[in-house]
C-alpha cells in the first residue's frame, strides 16, 4: 500500500473460508483467529504500531459494527466516514452476541474495550480497530466496506498524530 508510517491490516486470516462463508478455518479450537497464541504472538514479535485495524467477520451480525481499543476519536472517525456512505449500525448487539453480553459496552456500533484475550486487546497500540461485516452480506459488499475502510487509514492515522488528537 505505500504507507510509510506503523500501521498493522489484518486483512483476512481466513480468506477461504470467508469466501465460503465460515469465519473461522476448521483447525482452529479457539472463538476466533485472533485469539490463537500462535497468531498473536508472531502479530506482536517486535511491532511498534501506532494503528491496527482487523477486518473480521461475523456469522451472526446483521450489519456491521466495531471495536474500539485506546484512542476514542479514531474509531469515531471511522464510523461517521462509514455513515457518511450509507454504512448503518446496530444501536444494540444483543440480538445475535450472546458472551459476555452484559460486561459489553457498545454505543453507537462501537464496542468499547472488550478484553477477550485477542490480538486485538493483546496489542499495544495508540488505537486498534476491528471492523465486523456479517458474513450474511454477499462477499462483494463485505469486500467493498473493506476496501473503503482501508482507505480511511492515511486520515486516521494523520489524525492519530495530531498534538490535540484524542489518544495520542
Amino acid at each position: 500500500l505505500g504507507w510509510d508510517f506503523p500501521v498493522l491490516v489484518i486483512p483476512k486470516a481466513n480468506p477461504a473460508g470467508i469466501a465460503m462463508g465460515q469465519r473461522k478455518p476448521a483447525w482452529l479450537t479457539s472463538g476466533s483467529i485472533g485469539a490463537d497464541d500462535l497468531f498473536a504472538d508472531e502479530i506482536e514479535r517486535g511491532r511498534e504500531v501506532a494503528l491496527f485495524l482487523d477486518l473480521h467477520e461475523d456469522e451472526k451480525a446483521t450489519m456491521p459494527y466495531l471495536f474500539g481499543y485506546g484512542s476514542r476519536e479514531i474509531p469515531i472517525m471511522l464510523r461517521n466516514a462509514m455513515y457518511g456512505i450509507g454504512v448503518e449500525f446496530p444501536k444494540s448487539i444483543r440480538k445475535w452476541w450472546s458472551k459476555k453480553i452484559q460486561a459489553v459496552n457498545t454505543i453507537e456500533g462501537i464496542i468499547w474495550d472488550d478484553d477477550d484475550a485477542s490480538v486485538d486487546a493483546r496489542l499495544e497500540c495508540k488505537c486498534g480497530i476491528v471492523l465486523e461485516t456479517p458474513i450474511a452480506w454477499p462477499l462483494v459488499h463485505r469486500v467493498s466496506l473493506q476496501c473503503f475502510v482501508i482507505s480511511q487509514v492515511p486520515a486516521l492515522y494523520e489524525r492519530l498524530c495530531e498534538p490535540t488528537a484524542t489518544g495520542a
